[in-house]
């Protein structure tokens, strides 16, 4: 069974294996100095909904890493990274998978890094926000094919963060 899991006040949360949600939102609680950090023991399954990221003034980095993430009936994973571009970057290591697009809205950073790639085979639309490839020089950052929006940035900090083939 899956729910809607609610992340505050804390600096460490553990998901484990075979773990589903139907959302995932980081709230006011992060806005620390802890710089919170998500572990992701196998797959995270996210049956609707996303993650959401709330971020203030002052919040640090948060970070979601090991294992990987995908949504459930190849829907899209729909991450939203806050309205203010005051708080840290969100940094996604954990591997993104599967036969579905991924939809980035709001106004603050977003990296994908990390030593393993994303496999997830459709489009990735930045409608708002900063998206930086920062994985592993060689490693595919994203699936396939970007959409840039008006507004939004695609910043690569590594070579051959894209597939070959793959248009922007």
């Amino acid at each position: 069974s899956s729910t809607d899991y609610r992340i505050t006040g804390t600096n460490a949360s553990t998901f484990a294996s075979g773990a589903q949600a139907n959302s995932l939102g980081f709230y006011k609680g992060l806005n620390t100095n802890l710089a919170p950090i998500i572990t992701i023991a196998d797959t995270l399954t996210i049956v609707s909904g996303g993650l959401a990221f709330a971020n203030d003034a002052g919040r640090t980095d948060t970070t979601i890493t090991g294992g990987s993430i995908t949504t459930s009936n190849n829907a899209p994973l729909y991450i939203s990274t806050g309205s203010s571009s005051a708080g840290g970057a969100i940094i996604i290591s954990s591997s993104i998978t599967g036969n579905i697009d991924v939809a980035i809205t709001g106004n603050s950073a977003l990296e994908f890094r990390g030593g393993t790639a994303n496999t997830y085979s459709n489009t990735t639309y930045v409608n708002g926000g900063t998206l930086t490839l920062f994985k592993t020089a060689g490693i595919n950052a994203v699936g396939s094919n970007v959409v840039v929006r008006n507004g939004a940035i695609l910043a690569m900090s590594q070579n051959n963060q894209i597939p070959d083939g793959a248009t922007v």
